[in-house]
């Protein structure tokens, strides 16, 4: 199974841990270094920390008072720098304390995560209070998301004029999200008027050109027309020049080029689109799904199981189009196996979206009469996932038939967490479901769980070719590669096995000259015997050659410098791999790093 989804979020993943590591590159926090437990208040809730290394000195220092810290522990957790584990609702608590502690910035992004849907909000009140106090110290950014408190009418009396009072005081100061309110509330305004706004396209375009802002270029994309080939370079310099949140934009830009007959164009479009999916995009995960069953889907990665996998995503983000088209897949056989009555269950869930094509597919095929039949001998296949096979596994020993079906449907869509509960059914055997183990089926199964970024199924291969068990072949790198995986989604179990693994060689090295050195110093001992032995017989032989060594000798120091040079070649080409991309790690003990 191809194994796009995985590697292009892991691209993702790893630059931004490379930007994070740049940012910090004097020292970062690692549990090897010591840890201690803490806990912080982000607004909703006290969440508890384990924080490592260096970031214990921030700690402190954030407690004393001093708010460059309390950001610095907040940039730290909001990607997961060094051992410390990435957590938004820890980075706010942090930002959240840096705000009290008089950094205006501080109060700026809390309220950006609060306010922007990155952070739980049943109470309003933190995000009240950091855009106010961070408006009040001088923040325009701060002001702007004061502005959308205005705007929503949320913790603060409704005010629209007010909120766009803010937004222009902060685009005049300059300020990107004061910018990008002002620009998006005068379209929606003009939107509803009937009359698109010319200075809200005047600002799109200005500042698309000027600094290609993501939102910026995707605004000007959507007042031209995003569907018009015009509006296709827009995109492009939102998404490859932008700086800043360009998730949106190159989701937008990939819908668009996606469709082109060149292999490098698909590549680049499934890459972005499958993280947009991640991110949680309706609309990205139906725009891959439907492309995983076109023609153009033989240049890329993206296969028709995996186009279920989106359009499962999809649906259950409540993307009504992608509830139809994978139930459409299931009764036109593009997926393994015609799946009559889950095709049901989705068309009937579309049709309560509003999906008209669905409402007449089960108007036609009496759908409704049919569901009560349906759920008595499936799990609701028009359910999450996630709530499907949690149902699943509560009903496997009561009723493994129903419990069985769900599973193998989930898994028949590379739904990761079906893949691992198969595939240890599979292992172990699972009574009335898999009466027989079958070790080959469970590793198949819990590969391809492993390779799309499961990190229990990652850990279990990592182990598995790093010790050569349960069927699969021994290959250390190959067990490293899985246990980088889970690592890079912040196991730290995983972080800390595949530390020590990168020490292995370091360690063979170092087993490898104890040998040489406990051989050649017992060929010593041997020639010592018998020049002795010679001697005592009155007995002369040559034992040395023309360069003073013995042929022993010189054997022992070809075989350590081929040992040697093969172990500088492997150190080579790893550090060639780090900085071409194929790797994201690059050993200790290896000098080129």
């Amino acid at each position: 199974m191809p194994i796009s989804r995985f590697l292009k979020t892991a691209i993702t993943i790893c630059v931004t841990l490379g930007f994070a590591t740049a940012a910090h590159a004097e020292k970062v926090p690692l549990a090897r270094d010591g840890v201690m437990n803490s806990a912080v208040y982000n607004g909703q809730q006290n969440m508890p920390v384990k924080v490592y290394g260096v970031a214990r000195k921030w700690e402190r220092n954030c407690i004393k008072g001093k708010a460059k810290e309390c950001v610095r522990l907040g940039d730290a957790f909001a990607t997961g720098l060094g051992d410390l584990k990435q957590s938004t609702r820890v980075a706010a608590g942090y930002y959240l304390k840096g705000c009290d502690k008089g950094s205006s910035a501080a109060c700026a992004t809390y309220a950006g995560l609060a306010l922007g849907g990155s952070l739980p909000l049943p109470k309003p009140d933190a995000a009240v209070t950091s855009a106010t106090r961070g408006c009040q110290l001088g923040s325009q950014s701060a002001c702007a998301w004061q502005g959308v408190l205005y705007h929503r009418g949320y913790g603060v009396a409704k005010d629209a004029g007010r909120a766009e009072q803010l937004w222009r005081t902060a685009c005049s100061a300059n300020a990107d999200d004061g910018c990008r309110f002002l620009a998006n509330y005068l379209k929606e305004s003009g939107n509803r008027a009937g009359q698109p706004s010319q200075e809200a396209q005047t600002l799109f375009s200005t500042y698309c050109t000027s600094d290609a802002r993501p939102w910026a270029c995707l605004g000007a994309a959507q007042m031209l027309g995003v569907e018009r080939p015009q509006a296709v370079p827009l995109l492009q310099r939102g998404c490859e020049q932008g700086k800043g949140d360009r998730l949106a934009v190159c989701a937008e830009y990939a819908a668009r080029i996606i469709t082109r007959r060149e292999a490098k164009s698909v590549d680049l479009a499934e890459g972005f689109l499958n993280s947009a999916c991640t991110a949680g995009l309706a609309q990205s995960c139906y725009t891959i799904g439907r492309h995983g069953f076109s023609a153009n889907a033989k240049l890329g990665d993206v296969t028709p199981g995996e186009a279920g996998f989106y359009l499962r995503r999809g649906c259950d983000l409540d993307h009504a189009a992608a509830c139809h088209d994978l139930a459409d897949a299931y009764i036109s056989n593009r997926m393994r196996q015609v799946r009559y009555p889950a095709a049901t269950m989705l068309m009937l869930k579309s049709c309560r979206l509003g999906y008209a094509p669905a409402c007449q597919w089960t108007k036609k095929n009496q759908a409704q009469g049919e569901r009560t039949a349906i759920v008595q001998r499936w799990i609701d296949p028009s359910l999450p996932a996630a709530a499907q096979l949690e149902q699943a596994v509560k009903i496997a020993d009561s009723n493994p038939q129903k419990a069985a079906r769900t599973v193998d449907l989930l898994q028949e869509e590379q739904y990761d967490e079906a893949q691992w509960l198969l595939g240890n059914w599979f292992l172990t055997g699972k009574r009335r479901i898999i009466d027989t183990p079958n070790q080959r089926n469970a590793v198949i199964l819990i590969e391809n769980a492993a390779k799309v970024g499961h990190v229990e199924a990652a850990k279990w291969m990592g182990m598995a070719h790093w010790y050569g068990r349960n069927g699969v072949a021994f290959d250390r790198q190959m067990g490293l590669g899985y246990m980088r995986i889970a690592a890079r989604f912040g196991d730290l179990e995983a972080t800390q096995i595949a530390q020590s693994m990168e020490l292995q060689p370091e360690r063979d090295r170092i087993a490898a000259r104890n040998r040489a050195v406990a051989q050649a110093e017992a060929e010593r001992q041997q020639r010592s015997w018998f020049t002795k032995w010679l001697e005592s017989a009155s007995y002369s032989y040559p034992t040395r050659t023309r360069t003073g060594r013995s042929a022993s000798e010189r054997a022992a120091a070809a075989s350590w410098q081929r040992h040697q040079n093969s172990m500088d070649r492997l150190h080579f080409n790893q550090r060639m791999n780090y900085l071409s991309g194929r790797t994201s790690a690059c050993n200790r003990s290896n000098p080129y790093c």
